[in-house]
């Protein structure tokens, strides 16, 4: 056996296999006709039954349309074929494939089969299992027949059966299990007969079905191999489905030829299509016999006329070649009159002789010439018939092929048109929503004027009020204002402020591409659940983007799905927007931002944005405008974040757009994007659901208040699957650390060639020179301290140096959000330019990254490392992971105690000091 590379994965071949295994060799695929009409029905997560796999062409393919959640059973009854059939499904490492060396039929008994040899040249995929003859040795072995019943299959969605001949009986042991589950049924045909039962099993069972003529040789097939070795061959395929489901089915298939079959005269008609049929079937039956298999057809019967003329032709030449017989024999007669005649004297008999003897003489060159004329006419009417023959069999082609040209062509007109009524529908749809929401947003500005009405009553007294709350406000704020993460995130919730109808601290630092094109007509209002009336500039609703998908000047954009919260994963999403305008690509970026969708249109300078109902109503536009690019950002924050994954899954299927999944964090492992458990400590991702269910219950510390009760998970499993069709569907997982890359696979699996490990551009951030380490250990901590950034660490670590009147002093260069001693300087916020002349003034040598939990990247780590500074962090992670390869860092365990923790800086500072020498 050798091992070609297929269409779907490499495979085991039987080398003197002369159909299915030589079609892999030559094509790269078998019956791939076939498999994506099967693909057009099965969705990932189903589960199908592979009866008559031989040696796995369609259980592989299967296996890839299920998915990782979905499950493939294939039954081969012949040991040597199952030996193929199991080592293929072991070179792809399929884990959702189960084999069984089995056969299915009405009932269960044990067959006898004679061994095969698989060096012998032959059809092993056309064997049948009884009454048929095999290559033959000496051996032979038991296998078990049983019925599928009595396997009590828990789902079954499809079957595909190929069995030759035995589909009936396979369906019989079936009963309880069809009765039950209501599969799918998709069987080949090669008789009436069998076509016969599995019509009767259709009309006692509420099953319609159809037929498909799916040609043996693919034009365009996987190795683009022109050579056609299989002729004009088809097969003929039977679809069974279940008439509750049949045109939700049939809907999937408009791309396909398939017909009704309701009788067995369709089955007749369809059978005479398939060239093989006559001398592969028709000849071997006793009607053939007795009366041949040239039954009468038009074809026929215009042949028949053809040759009729040329008959006529030949039988008027026959015809003057029997006049001039009669003529020659006419011309004896005389001559043997004037013989008799010979009683005249002498020398008149010889004259009268002569005379005749020249007449005659005269008769025999005229023969001549008229039998060299009659063969002339012979010959030419030969040449005529054999045009009229060349003639008709060119004009057979040429009909043969101007009907393929029309095949073709309707196939193409069908498509465009299928694609024209996707679009037509989306569009009915989005303008049925936008008259829906016109009719909701009068109603809200009418019941707003009556609030404002009603709320101007209250001014007077509560402007004191106002005044001193506002104060207070503007004292909080400036402190905020100062900080790096107000800066960073500051675009955004200027954008999302003026959203609600809050005015922003700063509109003049939004950026440009953002709200050019934002309106700026006064509300007439605040929005539905703001307690505020200053009058703002209202965001458009998406119903004014219907506009330009009218024009069709909105096409194949960019989509980003993404958050509003600000940090680092929203100043990555404006990094690669403005990396995608520069290369004049357009971009909607879509997010939702407490309980309302938004959509962001950025083309090059221009910007705009608008308010969207729902995220059905998001998905009709941007399914209506087509992409080619999908970026999933994040999906942190999203009302119903099942939804929003298998709507994005779906989008990108339906589109064949590339789908780059960016993990900012873990949200798709838990809801708990960081780990945390319910006790604010790194759960390490546990093995056993109970624990996880336990959590789920208690750990409501990252929704939203607006986030809906009924959405929240009570089985991780639940909320892990979309996030599984998610990564099934993406084409790019992009990680920026490798790190995190074991952490999500501990319940995900993606092929590798899917991973992307790019970490963050830090340019954002220079240090002219390393600063100085010199001096006795002076422990920092960079940027906010919090529970999960390590607030506990620190306070243990600082009770430690008390406990043991140490000179170490302990310094946080941010904000601390966790009660600190007295003793631990708290910087407050700072700009980050301004970092090294506050570290090294402040002496500064050894920074501590005490985050409990796996981070995905750290900035705060590139920027002490820009700053050569010695870094200790707990082995987790991003910041675990970095200073492995960081020639001045070092980690620790997890949960490390405050001894140990002192000893890794003493020690890291120690030697960072001695490489600085």
């Amino acid at each position: 056996m050798g091992i070609v590379v297929t269409k779907y994965g490499r495979m085991h071949v039987i080398e003197s296999d002369a159909v299915v295994s030589r079609s892999l060799k030559l094509y790269g695929e078998w019956a791939d006709d076939e498999l994506l009409l099967l693909k057009a029905l099965i969705v990932p997560g189903m589960s199908v039954l592979d009866v008559g796999a031989f040696i796995g062409t369609h259980t592989l393919a299967f296996a890839s349309f299920c998915g990782s959640q979905g499950a493939v059973t294939s039954f081969e009854p012949r040991r040597e074929i199952f030996s193929v059939l199991a080592a293929n499904v072991a070179l792809n490492g399929y884990g959702n494939v189960t084999v069984h060396n089995l056969g299915l039929a009405e009932k269960a008994f044990e067959l006898t089969l004679e061994a095969l040899n698989l060096d012998d040249g032959s059809n092993f995929g056309g064997l049948a299992l009884e009454g048929a003859g095999t290559a033959s040795t000496a051996a032979s072995y038991q296998t078990g027949v049983v019925t599928l019943d009595s396997l009590a299959p828990e789902r079954v969605d499809l079957i595909k059966l190929d069995v030759e001949g035995m589909e009936a009986r396979v369906l019989a042991g079936a009963a309880a299990t069809i009765a039950r589950c209501r599969p799918i049924v998709f069987c080949e045909c090669n008789d009436l007969e069998g076509g016969a039962e599995l019509l009767a099993f259709c009309r006692a069972n509420g099953y319609a079905m159809h037929g498909y003529l799916a040609p043996a040789f693919n034009p365009a097939n996987f190795n683009g191999q022109a050579e056609n070795v299989w002729g004009d061959g088809k097969e003929l395929a039977l679809l069974l489905l279940p008439s509750e489901k049949a045109q939700q089915n049939l809907d999937k298939l408009r791309a396909h030829r398939i017909f009704a079959v309701t009788r067995v005269d369709d089955l007749a008609l369809a059978m005479l299509f398939k060239p093989q049929y006559v001398p592969e079937i028709l000849q071997q039956s006793s009607v053939a016999l007795q009366m041949g298999t040239r039954f009468p057809s038009p074809l026929a019967s215009d042949l028949q006329a053809e040759l009729g003329g040329a008959g006529k032709l030949l039988a008027r030449g026959h015809d003057e070649f029997t006049a001039l017989e009669e003529l020659v024999r006419q011309s004896g007669l005389e001559l043997k009159t004037l013989r008799e005649a010979s009683l005249y004297d002498e020398a008149l008999h010889e004259d009268l002789m002569r005379q005749r003897e020249s007449e005659l003489q005269t008769l025999r060159a005229v023969s001549v010439y008229d039998d060299a004329v009659h063969e002339d006419m012979m010959r030419q009417r030969q040449a005529e018939l054999h045009a009229l023959r060349e003639a008709g069999a060119r004009a057979d082609s040429l009909h043969k092929e101007v009907l393929r040209q029309r095949d073709v062509e309707l196939k193409c007109l069908r498509e465009v048109m299928a694609q024209q009524e996707f679009v037509h529908q989306a569009m009915l749809r989005v303008a049925v929503r936008f008259d829906a929401e016109n009719t909701l947003l009068k109603a809200q500005v009418a019941q707003a004027t009556m609030q404002l009405a009603r709320q101007n009553t209250h001014l007077v007294d509560s402007e004191a009020r106002a005044q001193a709350h506002i104060a207070d406000l503007e004292s909080r704020l400036r402190a905020i204002y100062a900080s790096r993460s107000w800066r960073l995130t500051r675009p955004l919730r200027g954008l999302a402020q003026s959203v609600r109808g809050t005015p922003f601290d700063d509109a003049a630092a939004i950026p440009n591409f953002v709200f050019r094109a934002m309106p700026t007509a006064a509300a007439p209002g605040p929005l539905a659940g703001s307690d505020v009336t200053t009058a703002v500039a209202p965001v458009p609703s998406a119903g004014r983007l219907y506009a330009f998908l009218a024009d069709g000047s909105l096409r194949h954009p960019a989509i980003i799905f993404d958050h509003n919260g600000g940090g680092g994963s929203n100043s990555y999403s404006r990094e690669i927007i403005r990396s995608m305008v520069a290369q004049g690509e357009m971009v909607l970026r879509v997010y939702c931002f407490e309980a309302q969708w938004f959509v962001q249109w950025v083309d090059g300078e221009k910007a705009s944005l608008y308010v969207a109902a729902s995220l059905e109503q998001v998905m009709d536009l941007i399914q209506a405008a087509g992409t080619r690019s999908i970026v999933v950002n994040s999906v942190y924050g999203y009302m119903d974040v099942a939804a929003a994954c298998n709507a994005i899954a779906n989008l990108a299927r339906g589109t064949g757009a590339t789908l780059d999944f960016k993990v900012h964090d873990f949200l798709a492992l838990c809801p708990s994007p960081h780990l945390s458990d319910f006790e604010q400590k790194y759960c390490g991702v546990p093995a056993d659901p109970d624990v996880c269910r336990s959590c789920l219950k208690v750990n409501h510390a990252w929704y939203h208040s607006w986030f809906p009760i009924e959405n929240r998970p009570s089985e991780i499993k639940a909320w892990r699957k979309p996030f599984a069709d998610l990564f099934d569907a993406a084409t790019t997982i992009t990680f920026f650390d490798a790190s995190s890359v074991p952490i999500l696979r501990k319940d995900f699996s993606f092929d590798d060639s899917k991973v992307h490990v790019v970490p963050h551009s830090s340019t954002y951030f220079t240090a002219a020179r390393p600063v100085s380490i010199d001096g006795p250990l002076h422990i920092g901590v960079l940027g906010t301290l919090s529970h999960l950034k390590g607030g506990n660490a620190v306070v243990a670590l600082q009770e430690y140096i008390e406990e043991q009147q140490l000179p170490v002093p302990l310094t946080v260069v941010g904000q601390s959000y966790t009660p600190l001693s007295d003793k631990v300087t708290v910087i407050g916020s700072y700009a980050t330019d301004d970092l090294p002349d506050i570290v090294e003034k402040l002496g500064i040598n050894v920074i501590f990254m005490a985050t409990i939990v796996p981070e995905t990247f750290s900035y705060t780590i590139s920027e002490a490392m820009e700053m050569g500074l010695p870094i200790v962090a707990f082995d987790i992670g991003a910041q675990g992971n970095r200073l492995k390869d960081y020639v001045l860092g070092k980690v620790i365990p997890l949960g490390a105690s405050p001894q140990t923790m002192l000893a890794a800086m003493e020690s890291c500072l120690k030697a960072a000091q001695e490489m600085k020498k």
